[in-house]
């Protein structure tokens, strides 16, 4: 029996009773879904390796795939994008506060990580409640924000950056989008 229970107080629940490995029924499906309009971040412990078929087929009951625009990508499954990293790693994959393409003009509706090997201390990610924080704002400060508008762009963090995983730049168009 599948089972969701608040994980912190402004974000995330953590799902029981379900194992990823064996894919989703339409009405885990909707559990699950409902549980991540509600809590923003799930988190499936305990859970075993989901093949990479199974993993694209969940995705999937949520929406289109995206793929990312200068990331490798796992062999016959584009959509996922695989990352190997240990002590002498040129590039830690989100070691700063960002938002997964973020830029793009429609953004992902959210990421699916899966982790094989943790480390003793660190690699953990973390997560952010942004409605959380901008209701925590005053008034004056979300009425001086509600004019403004910003560019979100990723060249500059794309271009070159997966160059030493086999990611050729190749003259791509990297995403951009006017935040409103």
């Amino acid at each position: 029996m599948l089972q969701v229970t608040p994980f912190a107080p402004a974000l995330g629940g953590e799902v029981r009773g379900i194992d990823l490995a064996n894919g989703l029924d339409q009405e885990s499906y909707g559990q699950i879904r409902s549980a991540f309009l509600q809590f923003g971040v799930l988190f499936f412990k305990g859970q075993s390796e989901i093949p990479p078929a199974v993993q694209v087929a969940i995705g999937r009951m949520f929406g289109e795939l995206h793929m990312h625009p200068a990331a490798p990508q796992m062999p016959g499954f584009p959509e996922l994008f695989v990352i190997h990293t240990q002590r002498d790693s040129k590039v830690a994959n989100g070691e700063f506060w960002h938002s997964d393409v973020s830029c793009d003009e429609i953004p992902p509706l959210g990421t699916m990580l899966q982790i094989h090997v943790l480390p003793d201390i660190g690699g953990d990610t973390l997560f952010a409640n942004m409605y959380a924080a901008y209701d925590a704002l005053s008034a004056p400060i979300t009425q001086m924000l509600a004019g403004l508008t910003a560019l979100h762009e990723s060249e500059h963090v794309y271009r070159g950056r997966y160059s030493d995983r086999g990611v050729e730049d190749h003259g791509k168009a990297y995403p951009k989008r006017r935040i409103q």
